[in-house]
């Protein structure tokens, strides 16, 4: 795949800037980064066309987006990425706005508990007071979950949650360039870390471990990888790419899984490709969003 003139200039930016900076950063050094990052936090970046609820549910906030001529009776549960340690972007509004306009749905955005200060058993439970005070006993045609980088691998270990629970799971999960695992260590190549212009080594690991607390790395509720998606009654829907550290656990938890997830992989584009409305090779993979959630 050669590459559109787009996806060139922006590969040429990233590297210029050095996009994926933070995730170089190990220790206290990047301890105190994340933290610095986690109080730069974006508010919503809507279209006009769309309405806005916030409401707190715990300690954290949640916003509902909703068309403002009503919903068509389907929701999204949208968890955004960044690593588990940074907050949301307007990136990932902008992908929301999209997502709702297309679908006609509404969606809900929890923010959530972020490592370093807090670690997996926090991020389930901030879920899980979302999921019940939203979610549970309400009457939806269909209910997706869309997640993309850390925030996939959270939306599949949350389905995983919910199925242990005995809890309703989403109809489909939509996990876009997801972090199904956060044991790095067999993914840390020359190869890797030259392709990814986006995200990089060490910060990942640490961080990996600083999310995994007690559980360990491998633990299914860390890493959806060694999750058992059998008996799962939803339908799962993973998209990753070449370029993008996070490919070879997605390429793993496809051949675990074959027979019960969709599984689509693109050449040579970056971590979250999907987000780009700028790039014209993101329009294939959102024309499959959009068939799947309408």
């Amino acid at each position: 795949m050669e590459g559109s003139f787009r996806l060139k200039i922006f590969s040429i930016v990233c590297k210029l800037i050095r996009l994926n900076h933070v995730w170089q950063l190990e220790g206290e050094e990047l301890k105190n980064e994340v933290l610095k990052k986690q109080k730069k936090i974006t508010p919503p970046v809507i279209k006009k066309k769309l309405k806005i609820e916030e409401m707190k549910v715990g300690n954290y906030k949640t916003y509902i987006i909703s068309p403002k001529n009503g919903s068509n009776g389907k929701l999204i549960l949208y968890i955004h990425g960044r690593g588990y340690v940074l907050p949301i972007t307007s990136l990932h509004w902008n992908f929301i706005s999209w997502i709702c306009m297309q679908t006609n749905s509404k969606i809900i955005v929890p923010f959530y508990p972020l490592v370093p200060e807090n670690c997996v058993d926090d991020v389930m439970n901030q879920l899980l007071l979302v999921y019940k005070k939203l979610i549970e006993n309400k009457s939806y045609s269909k209910l997706s979950f869309i997640g993309d980088s850390a925030g996939g691998d959270i939306t599949l270990t949350f389905t995983l949650y919910l199925k242990k629970l005995g809890l309703r799971e989403p109809d489909c999960v939509i996990a876009i360039s997801p972090a199904t695992s956060v044991d790095f260590d067999e993914v840390e190549s020359e190869e890797a870390i030259k392709n990814d212009y986006i995200l990089g080594f060490p910060a990942l690991k640490q961080i990996g471990e600083w999310y995994s607390s007690k559980y360990g790395v491998k633990h299914w509720m860390v890493s959806s990888l060694h999750g058992d998606l059998n008996n799962l009654n939803t339908k799962v829907t993973i998209f990753s790419s070449t370029y993008d550290i996070t490919n070879i656990n997605a390429n793993k938890f496809w051949i675990k899984n074959k027979d019960l997830i969709c599984y689509h992989e693109y050449d040579k584009l970056p971590h979250i490709y999907p987000l780009f409305s700028f790039l014209p090779e993101s329009k294939d993979a959102r024309r499959i969003i959009k068939e799947i959630l309408n």
